[in-house]
This record gives C-alpha cells, sequence and structure tokens, in this order.
C-alpha cells in the first residue's frame, strides 16, 4: 500500500520503475468475417453519461442506504429490448467503489 502523508517515502532514493508489457494478435481483415455495430440510441448509460459523481449520501439522498453501519450509496439501471449487444461492462474508482455487477434476465422477466 501507498504511505500516507505523515510517512516518510521508504524509496526515496530510489525512482520508481514501472513497466507494461502488451501483446497483439492479428489476422488478415475479411471483411465477411466482420459484423458491423453501431451505437444505439437507448443504450443503458448512467452518470454523466461516462462517469458517475459519487455523492455525499444522507437519509434525503436517492440511493443512499445504511448498511453496517456506513452509507452505501448504489446506483441501478436496466434496458429490454431485442438489441444484439456487441460489448457490455462496468467499472468503478477506488475508494469509493465496493462492487460492480451485471446482470442478464432470463427470457420472459419484466
Amino acid at each position: 500500500p501507498l504511505p500516507d502523508a505523515a510517512q516518510p517515502i521508504p524509496w526515496a532514493d530510489r525512482p520508481l520503475v514501472f513497466r507494461h508489457k502488451y501483446r497483439f494478435w492479428v489476422q488478415p481483415y475479411r471483411e465477411e468475417a466482420v459484423t458491423r455495430v453501431s451505437r444505439s440510441p437507448n443504450e443503458l448509460l448512467l452518470g454523466s453519461p461516462w462517469e458517475y459523481d459519487v455523492p455525499t449520501c444522507g437519509p434525503a439522498v436517492a440511493g443512499c442506504s445504511r448498511e453496517g453501519g456506513l452509507w452505501v450509496h448504489t446506483v441501478r439501471g436496466s434496458m429490454l429490448g431485442k438489441q444484439s449487444i456487441a460489448h457490455l461492462n462496468s467499472h468503478c474508482h477506488a475508494p469509493t467503489c465496493l462492487s460492480t455487477a451485471l446482470y442478464a434476465c432470463a427470457v420472459g422477466t419484466s
């Protein structure tokens, strides 16, 4: 873990070295193997639309609840339709994020 402001930096005399390694796989382009996708006007976008600011929770703040003595803010969204989803993911930023989950409901769920 990183030290807080009151702790001395143990590596002040040594530069930090950070390395990235990447591997890419490529194949010749074949038009018959590609399905074109486009953005839908009814995409599931929560927040700003790409990032979401976590509010300061309290009793009157939408999405906030007390869990185990802590305030927790929950964002929920849903999308119904006949779209073919090409890519779906979620992400969050520490330390405000406790978890993230995506669910696919069974056909016929409303």
